[in-house]
């Protein structure tokens, strides 16, 4: 169903309903004036005849307009309006006339003077007043449908040139789409809506394609290596069995982590982490480089370490640990043995400096999913940093990356 026709649909039963109780209120206004009009013209006509009988000329009746008769005496109510139907002989049918009855003694004798005037008929009137709803109704109707019909051609074009261009949007197609222009302000904000949301449309299917091929590559890797190690057992049961055992247990155990890991980034991306707690950051670092430090068994790394009191609201505490256990391990895994790591807390940043002997080739591209640098043949970065940064932009926080001085440098900007 159109909007315009479910509109239309929406509004009839509110019309229907105005113009019954517009028909009602207006049958009851026109009785009330013609009678009110009526009564005046009785009255006035009343004493009019009062005024002749007073001087001695007695009007003649004239059915059923005006009718005079004698009375013995005066009885009951000597005034009064009413309604009443007589008969008509020349149209042969009944008509309503307003009258008046009053009884008055003039110069001695007692007269009942009865005059009358002829009103609406009300069964008249209301056929008359619903024949008028009723073609008021249809001109209304036709109406809408004439002015709704034409808006649809000129008013919701541009509506349906958006419709029909969406329709052809491929989010693997670079070029954009053409919106027309239109210089109504809905479809304005409609069009820069739609090209924000098309943009963010093609960069997700570009990550989830430079994604889905990344994930295949780093799964096909280990599956390989598995099945090169099983088909030796097969093949060559006489070879040490425990080591290959042992080989595959780390590998599936990689494996495992790697999809731990592309299920958490995935969560993470769907906002399904609720940021609700205040922390103090410098004791979460603190208590990050605790358990980071533990696992220096043959490597002596020179710390630095300076923090100051920091407070944070809104932050996710499962999160923040992930984030500062990557960036200490990141760090401890690219020191070399005797390299210096520094840590700095302040008020509006967050800096970790390790020790390295090259920059990146392509620094930019550090945070992208399983990055591999030129240089280093099957090396992969894996999804640790990248992960990171995607906790940062959760929280609103901005991580960077640079090589200064000989130092890798990761700075949180708060």
């Amino acid at each position: 169903m159109k909007l315009l026709v479910s509109s239309n649909r929406r509004f009839l039963p509110f019309l229907i309903i105005i113009l019954v109780l517009s028909g009602g209120l207006f049958y009851w206004v026109v009785q009330y004036i013609v009678r009110e009009e009526a009564d005046e013209k009785l009255f006035i006509n009343e004493q009019r005849i009062i005024k002749f009988l007073k001087e001695g000329k007695v009007p003649v009746s004239m059915r059923p307009m005006l009718e005079i008769n004698e009375l013995e005496k005066m009885t009951g109510d000597t005034s009064f309006f009413s309604d009443t139907t007589i008969f008509d002989p020349l149209e042969k049918e009944f008509d309503v006339f307003r009258q008046r009855c009053t009884q008055v003694a003039v110069n001695g004798i007692h007269y009942e003077v009865i005059n009358r005037s002829p009103i609406i008929d009300a069964r008249e009137l209301i056929a008359t007043i619903s024949a008028l709803t009723a073609f008021l109704l249809l001109f209304l109707l036709g109406i809408s449908y004439w002015l709704n019909h034409r808006a649809a051609k000129s008013l919701w074009r541009p509506f349906y040139q958006v419709l029909s261009q969406l329709r052809s949007f491929n989010a693997n197609q670079e070029q954009s789409i053409q919106l027309p222009v239109t210089d109504i302000d809905e479809f304005q904000d409609l069009n820069q809506e739609l090209f924000s949301l098309m943009d963010k449309v093609r960069l997700e299917y570009r990550n989830l394609k430079e994604f889905t091929g990344n994930v295949s590559h780093e799964l096909q890797t280990p599956l390989s290596l598995m099945r090169a190690k099983l088909e030796q057992l097969i093949n060559d049961p006489s070879k040490n069995r425990e080591a290959i055992v042992l080989e595959l247990y780390d590998d599936t155990s990689r494996m495992s982590k790697l999809i731990n890991e592309l299920l958490f980034f995935a969560r993470i991306e769907g906002q399904q982490y609720k940021r609700n707690a205040t922390v103090r950051l410098d004791e979460e670092i603190q208590t990050a480089l605790a358990k980071i430090r533990e696992m220096e068994i043959e490597t002596n790394f020179n710390w630095t370490i300076q923090l100051v009191p920091v407070t944070l609201d809104q932050v996710n505490t499962t999160l923040l640990d992930v984030l500062l256990k990557n960036l200490f391990e990141n760090a401890m895994r690219y020191t070399r043995t005797n390299g210096n790591i520094r840590v700095e807390l302040s008020n509006d940043y967050f800096i970790l400096k390790n020790q390295g002997s090259n920059p990146l080739n392509r620094p930019e591209k550090i945070f992208d999913r399983f990055y591999r640098d030129p240089r280093e043949t099957g090396h992969s970065y894996g999804l640790g940093l990248a992960i990171s940064r995607k906790i940062a932009e959760h929280h609103g926080w901005r991580l960077t990356y640079a090589f200064l001085d000989g130092y890798h440098i990761f700075k949180i900007h708060f």
